[in-house]
């Protein structure tokens, strides 16, 4: 998440403040800290994820394609924002 906000800031060429950014912080820590919270991972023996993951295997493709494409992006234009 705070990578995803830092690429924002950089695109855009956004300056935020310390202030700003230690309050985007907090807050994202408290959502973050709630959906972790919430979500409960089936173990991979269970028939009922098998069929799930069968009838949505075009969004989980999709959802590695994001990946990659996270990844790519991250190397090829925010290749500088990362080593700092």
């Amino acid at each position: 998440m705070d990578e995803s906000i830092r690429r924002f800031e950089s695109f855009f060429d956004w300056s935020v403040g310390e202030t700003a950014r230690s309050c985007q912080s907090f807050e994202v820590g408290q959502v973050m800290a709630r959906r972790h919270n919430q979500m409960q991972v089936p173990d991979g023996t269970d028939p009922g994820l098998r069929g799930v993951m069968e009838k949505n295997r075009l969004d989980l493709r999709l959802y590695e394609f994001v990946m990659y494409l996270y990844d790519y992006q991250g190397r090829v234009l925010f290749e500088t924002l990362e080593k700092s």
